[in-house]
C-alpha cells in the first residue's frame, strides 16, 4: 500500500499545474470530454488536448475505445 502512494506522489509532482488540474478531472471522471474539462478549467479544448497529449506521453492517462464512447485510464 505504501509504494502506491509513494508512485502516486512521484507521478503528480513531474505534472505542471495544469497537467495535475486536467489528471485530477480525469482521475475522478473517466467519461468526462474534453469539451467539459475545457469549460470546467476555463481554458480552450485546444489547450486541453495538448495537456491530454502530454499526459500520453508521460505514460500518465491512456484513452480506451473510441472517443465518443470511451473511457480515461488513470495509469497510476
Amino acid at each position: 500500500m505504501r509504494t502506491n502512494v509513494h508512485i502516486n506522489v512521484r507521478i503528480n509532482s513531474e505534472l505542471t499545474e495544469v497537467e495535475q488540474v486536467i489528471f485530477n478531472l480525469i482521475q475522478n471522471n473517466d467519461g468526462i470530454s474534453k469539451a467539459e474539462m475545457a469549460t470546467r478549467i476555463g481554458k480552450s479544448e485546444k489547450t486541453v488536448q495538448r495537456v491530454i497529449s502530454s499526459l500520453t506521453k508521460k505514460q500518465a492517462i491512456a484513452r480506451e475505445g473510441s472517443n465518443k464512447s470511451g473511457k480515461w485510464i488513470v495509469n497510476i
